[in-house]
């Protein structure tokens, strides 16, 4: 490592920028109210420097984004999403704006950074740490910040080993693709942060007030570890019993017949002892999302 980083992780450390994935900036002095009342986070309760995952919902509870939440100032926000998630929030978001004394941009005044496995020692930037397993950390920092030279002694990541990796931190891997497909129980969101019960109104509340407190899942969320795999295209999972009870939703890939998966499950068909049986390839683990 360089001197100007810290490793905390045994595994190869890398970085990513604003290039990798979505970066938007919320600036405006009605910023938080905006947010407050669209995000299922507790964007009031937000510090200056802290950060938090939050989703926006419709009203019908459904999801259409998921990013992290960062307050850089009073009046700024850092939304950091997967690759094109931000125009699927923006768009969404967007005629609610003429009401408010707030804007979106893409125009950066400062320098985004994340890291997995290694952390920025101390410096001029903001840090918030995303999660422990991977140690993952973003950054914002002033503009003209050298980057290659913070950066060095780690490898440049992608979006794909990302989200691979933000699995291990209990976060859905979100693209455009799944906008309204899931409702904040099926992704498990109150489980990682993502939900307040405590704030004020906001878009889909009804929903997920409903779900937590007077409903129950019947399906769940599961995060496979598979060896053994050639592909994970099609791949079912069946009980003990030969029953059919889901299909891979998401498939990772980590190399050499591996992979990481995400499935929606029937929660009695993993309880205690009893697991899934994949159609293919061997089942390593099995937990809940």
């Amino acid at each position: 490592m360089t001197d100007n980083l810290l490793s905390v992780a045994n595994s190869s450390p890398y970085f990513l920028t604003a290039d990798d994935v979505d970066v938007l900036l919320l600036k405006g002095a009605d910023a938080t109210r905006f947010l407050q009342g669209q995000v299922t986070a507790d964007v009031e309760a937000l510090a200056i420097g802290a950060c938090t995952p939050a989703a926006a919902l419709t009203h019908k509870g459904r999801a259409y984004a998921l990013f992290w939440l960062l307050k850089r100032d009073a009046e700024t926000y850092v939304l950091v999403l997967n690759s094109g998630v931000g125009e699927v929030l923006t768009t969404q978001l967007r005629k609610y704006l003429p009401f408010y004394k707030c804007q979106f941009t893409k125009e950066l005044d400062g320098e985004f950074l994340l890291t997995v496995g290694a952390e920025l020692r101390e410096g001029e930037h903001l840090a918030c740490v995303l999660g422990e397993a991977p140690h993952t950390v973003a950054y914002w920092l002033p503009t003209g910040s050298d980057l290659s030279g913070l950066t060095a002694g780690l490898t440049r990541g992608d979006a794909r080993r990302w989200l691979t990796d933000a699995v291990l931190l209990g976060h859905f891997p979100f693209t455009p693709a799944d906008a309204e497909l899931y409702t904040a129980a099926e992704l498990n969101l109150d489980a990682h942060g993502y939900v307040s019960y405590e704030k004020g109104c906001y878009t889909g509340q009804e929903i997920v007030a409903r779900m937590h407190y007077r409903g129950k899942v019947k399906k769940q969320l599961y995060r496979l570890e598979l060896a053994d795999l050639v592909d994970a295209d099609n791949l079912t999972l069946r009980d003990a019993d030969g029953n059919d009870i889901g299909s891979v939703l998401k498939a990772l890939p980590l190399g050499a017949a591996q992979w990481r998966a995400l499935a929606f499950l029937p929660t009695e068909a993993v309880d205690g002892e009893r697991r899934p049986v994949p159609s293919a390839g061997r089942l390593v683990d099995c937990a809940p999302l």
